[in-house]
Parts: C-alpha cells; sequence; structure tokens
C-alpha cells in the first residue's frame, strides 16, 4: 500500500485530534493544489473520508497515488511523513496494512505501535534521545 492511502486511512480514525486533524486537511490542501480539485486522487481523499470503510474509494486513491507516482513527489512525502508522526504522537493504536516493498515482496507494517512482533522479525521505535 503507498503510504499515502495508509496516512490518509489511518488519519481518517483520529480526526478528532487536532494534531492529526491538522497534517490531514494540510495533505488534501497539497494533493488539490499540486492536482486539482476535481482530481481523482482528491476525489477520492474526499469520497474515503465520507465513507471510511469504503474498499473502492481506498482502492481509487491507492491507484492515483501509484500512477500519480506520488510517494515520488517530495513534498507530497513530507506531508505524509508530517502527518504519519502526528498520528504516532497522538497514540493511534494499532493500525495493521500490508506494504509492497521496492522489490515486489510484501511485508505488513504497524502505524502507531510501540513494538511489535511478526514471526521472527521485530520491529520498535527507535529510542528518544
Amino acid at each position: 500500500m503507498e503510504p499515502i492511502t495508509t496516512a490518509i486511512i489511518a488519519a481518517l480514525a483520529k480526526l478528532s485530534e487536532k494534531a492529526v486533524s491538522d497534517g490531514y486537511v494540510a495533505l488534501k490542501a497539497l494533493l488539490k493544489r499540486k492536482f486539482g480539485d476535481e482530481s481523482d486522487i482528491a476525489v477520492a481523499a474526499e469520497k474515503l473520508e465520507q465513507s471510511p470503510e469504503s474498499d473502492a474509494w481506498k482502492a481509487v486513491l491507492e491507484e492515483q497515488a501509484k500512477k500519480l507516482e506520488v510517494s515520488q513527489d517530495k513534498d507530497l512525502r513530507s506531508a505524509v511523513d508530517d502527518l504519519l508522526k502526528q498520528l504516532g504522537e497522538a497514540g493511534s493504536g494499532t493500525f495493521s496494512t500490508k506494504v509492497t516493498i521496492r522489490d515486489q515482496a510484501t511485508a505488513q507494517g504497524i502505524i502507531g505501535a510501540g513494538s511489535a512482533n511478526v514471526g521472527e522479525m521485530n520491529f520498535e521505535n527507535p529510542k528518544k534521545t
């Protein structure tokens, strides 16, 4: 799953948190500025906000993110990173998703968790110094 799709899906569950809401609104505004208010990706984000459980809108958002190479855009990548950081600080709980890695392998990811164990792999947040 594209990072922007993951971030938007996770943010929709935490829009009551001001920092998350601010990051989400900023990301949507950037999408509209870069691709247009009526672009497929902006519309998909809006529709997904209205129907967060819709697999169809998640798929459209994911498809458009790939087509537009959103993860390659420096500004969008930064906005996604900021939103993910806000989600972590808001204690978003556990959110699991399937992520496609560049070599086409897949991995499961967890956002907002302090640590996770997956089979023989362990993922932990780095210690803050």
